[in-house]
């Protein structure tokens, strides 16, 4: 693969997974958020519940999350950080901000892990995989996609390998291998059916859109960057719509 190939395959993904613009999402609120995860951060769990559910109202009224999660006093304290460092991820995600996604990452995991939440364990994994790729530092998005394939099929979880198979279809298109990447992609669309909220949903249409592209079957591309667009005004989210406008015109 040229170096110009590479870096139109790169481009592709980024049009894929990256929203609008790093201020398309979440700009009002992001004082608000970044407090609220500074409190969760220093405080006993017991206090930090009160706090976490002021952040996922937060992300709820942004259109971060499809419905809103609820804290108790009792909540184990792995389960209640390892969640809000998630949505955190996700939050700085759909920002743009990268590295705070990946750093955000890197705090839930074990968290995740230690609390045996292992379905959001294995879509913080592929998280990490989408940031990865679009830094594109692939050798740990290949890692992370390779640790979430394997935590996905383990758990026989239809989502979280779903998810999973379509970001290393993604990583396949970059590095050039459009073979692979087809056979990962039509795995991933026989799960399809069981992804659970609109910012999956979403990656996924991108994905496919991505890959499609690439084997240069036009058609297939733009229905799937209808289905990203249809999905994304039916969320309500502002930055997700941006990204599947972008993928349309793109197609």
């Amino acid at each position: 693969m040229t170096r110009n190939a590479a870096t139109r395959m790169a481009m592709a993904i980024t049009l894929a997974t990256a929203p609008a613009s790093p201020t398309a999402f979440g700009a009002v609120g992001g004082n608000t958020v970044d407090s609220l995860l500074a409190i969760i951060d220093t405080t006993e769990t017991h206090d930090a519940a009160a706090t976490a559910n002021e952040f996922f109202a937060e992300l709820s009224r942004e259109k971060v999350t499809d419905s809103q999660m609820v804290f108790s006093s009792t909540t184990p304290a792995n389960n209640l950080r390892g969640l809000v460092w998630f949505w955190a991820a996700e939050y700085y995600f759909a920002r743009g901000e990268y590295a705070a996604t990946l750093d955000y990452c890197d705090r839930a995991l074990p968290m995740l892990a230690q609390g045996h939440d292992r379905q959001t364990e294995g879509d913080c994994l592929t998280l990490q995989t989408v940031s990865h790729s679009i830094r594109h530092e692939w050798d740990d998005a290949m890692q992370t996609a390779t640790r979430a394939v394997a935590l996905a099929r383990e758990e026989q979880d239809s989502s979280m390998l779903c998810s999973a198979l379509s970001s290393m279809a993604s990583i396949m298109v970059a590095q050039g291998d459009l073979k692979k990447a087809e056979t990962y992609l039509v795995e991933a669309l026989g799960c399809e059916k069981f992804l659970t909220d609109a910012m999956k949903r979403c990656r996924f249409y991108g994905i496919a859109n991505t890959v499609n592209c690439a084997l240069r079957r036009d058609a297939l591309a733009l229905s799937f960057a209808e289905d990203g667009v249809a999905e994304a005004e039916k969320s309500g989210n502002e930055c997700l719509k941006g990204m599947a406008l972008i993928r349309r015109g793109a197609a």
